[in-house]
């Protein structure tokens, strides 16, 4: 889609790179001081010697921006500048140059797809009341439908202008991404997946100028503007989702080489996603799922558990990703999507630790083996093994959980219980400490009815769906343990919302045990005894 450009441009027949999107239409004004991470990306058009505000990003360190890659296309970075700490858009503040631009590799301007860029400034941003740095959320945050979200942007009253160089915001609620799906069904403009927020409200929209403009929730950047189909409220805004897009962030702003380490830890991401894991309001953290309710436990009670912690280089943090389930002294199953988008060598395993962050034994992870079946989406096969560097000893805090013989009989309405480090509620904070909670196992007729409408999981035999009043799988843990006594029954893989509307889905361990047992048995290299994945009967 080529961006119209605005009365004096045109007059100009400036040809020599197309504006990207979205302005907003409607909205009131605001000021930098409101939100001081939002910054003005300009373009100096050099053959008529006038600069046009192109784009607009969001700071997230003191040396980075992050907005669109639409916002480059066709763009020669000599021409691009980025001018921070000011309420308008082409006046004010202080201009830094650009030294490079890291487009994600998905990125494709037709259909519109990974439409996300890090900006890395050539000098660091000074913190001012009138220039900081936005939190971004941890990876995989859970985000409700019908949510509401602020759009921070310069814009056009109209469709036909003018211009109007004030800053603005509007507010307006995120929609099931099914329903987007819908309107844009038969557009080849856009593609509506995962990676995407639609929102939507009356009266207000994105139109033509501001590419990257930032949907923040409370002091968390949540999405960036990407498309529009016209300015109008007739269909939905798309957005690029910025937690499908974090791990890869923290991976690549990283202060440039040379950079004064001190001026950048000051300002760094580092402190700013640590904030985020901590305090951010109604979205949390990685990949999926934590227990909402449940009872406080410890690790003497389930000395089988283990977290699986993510090292970020960028900004140098931890984050407990998943949870595992040691199966032998060198085996940890888990679910295939914890290892999506990860970098196996940045992963370690904390065994023997009631505490997700802290104590126990660390071990790396070596080789991780997925399931042949597995799909993120519709999610299905969500089944992997991890094989650790280097065995783990038994002692009282670690142990081994047996898995179920082939296609073991599970009753309806049996009692489970999934055991996991969680959140007290869908808006956190999160807890480091282990907890449990009892459910129930459902008819797996009740739970197709439940997703029948779902395209994001597949829930079919090798599942297990369950549900208990007032409790939930939520945001975080990918991978808890469900278990019937000593043997491990399901891994948590998929949830519908932090609530008790839906059940539960967990991968069913007994239709993948001749898989287990065979992968196991080869898996552990420079290792003449393998240690024995054990098989014993489920006990009702």
């Amino acid at each position: 889609m080529v961006l119209k450009l605005v009365c004096l441009v045109l007059t100009l027949t400036i040809s020599a790179s197309a504006s990207p999107e979205t302005r907003i239409v409607g909205g009131t004004p605001t000021t930098i001081i409101e939100y001081p991470f939002v910054v003005s990306i300009e373009y100096l058009y050099s053959n008529a010697n006038i600069n046009i505000q192109r784009c607009v990003g969001s700071l997230i360190s003191s040396w980075h921006v992050l907005t669109t890659a639409y916002c480059f296309t066709g763009a020669n970075l000599d021409n691009v500048q980025v001018r921070v700490g000011s309420t308008t858009s082409l006046s004010g503040g202080n201009v830094v140059a650009i030294q490079d631009v890291i487009k994600h590799p998905d990125y494709q301007e037709s259909p519109r797809a990974g439409d996300v860029a890090i900006v890395v400034l050539a000098s660091p941003i000074g913190i001012t009341d009138s220039v900081n740095i936005v939190y971004i959320p941890p990876q995989e945050t859970y985000i409700p439908d019908g949510y509401p979200v602020e759009v921070v942007s310069w814009g056009f009253e109209s469709e036909e202008g003018p211009q109007i160089n004030e800053l603005k915001k509007i507010n307006s609620n995120t929609i099931p991404q099914a329903e987007c799906q819908t309107v844009y069904e038969d557009s080849e403009s856009v593609s509506i997946y995962d990676h995407v927020i639609c929102a939507a409200a009356d009266n207000t929209s994105m139109c033509n100028g501001d590419s990257g403009a930032p949907m923040i929730i409370g002091e968390t950047l949540v999405g960036l503007s990407s498309y529009y189909a016209s300015c109008d409220d007739s269909s939905p805004d798309v957005f690029t989702r910025i937690d499908r897009h974090t791990g890869w962030i923290l991976e690549h702003a990283i202060p440039p080489t040379g950079a004064h380490k001190k001026k950048f830890s000051m300002t760094s991401l580092k402190l700013f996603v640590i904030l985020a894991l901590l305090s951010i309001a109604s979205v949390s953290t990685a990949p999926e799922p934590r227990i909402v309710g449940g009872t406080p436990t410890t690790i003497q009670e389930f000395p089988y558990i283990v977290s699986i912690v993510y090292y970020y280089p960028g900004p140098q943090i931890f984050i407990q990703r998943c949870v595992g389930s040691l199966v032998s002294s060198f085996h940890v199953l888990t679910s295939g999507y914890c290892f999506t988008q990860a970098v196996i060598s940045n992963m370690v395993v904390r065994a023997g630790s009631t505490d997700s962050m802290v104590g126990g034994t660390l071990r790396f992870i070596s080789d991780v083996i997925k399931h042949p079946s597995y799909e993120e989406t519709p999610r299905a096969g969500d089944i992997a093994l991890a094989v650790l560097d280097s065995p783990l000893g038994i002692t009282d805090t670690i142990g081994v959980l047996y898995i179920p013989p082939q296609d073991t009989f599970i009753p309806d309405g049996y009692q489970v219980k999934i055991v996991s480090w969680g959140f007290e509620s869908a808006s956190g904070p999160q807890l480091d400490t282990l907890k449990t909670v009892n459910m129930n196992k459902l008819p797996l007729e009740e739970c197709q009815a439940s997703y029948a409408d779902s395209e994001a999981v597949e829930i079919a035999d090798p599942v297990i769906c369950a549900a208990a009043a007032g409790r939930s799988i939520c945001l975080g843990d990918s991978g808890a343990p469900m278990v019937i006594g000593e043997t491990l029954v399901g891994l948590s893989s998929y949830y519908d919302s932090c609530t008790d509307d839906k059940p539960d889905v967990f991968t069913r361990i007994d239709r993948y045990t001749n898989w287990i047992l065979e992968v196991a048995a080869s898996r552990v290299d420079g290792v003449d005894s393998v240690p024995y994945v054990k098989v014993a009967d489920v006990t009702f």
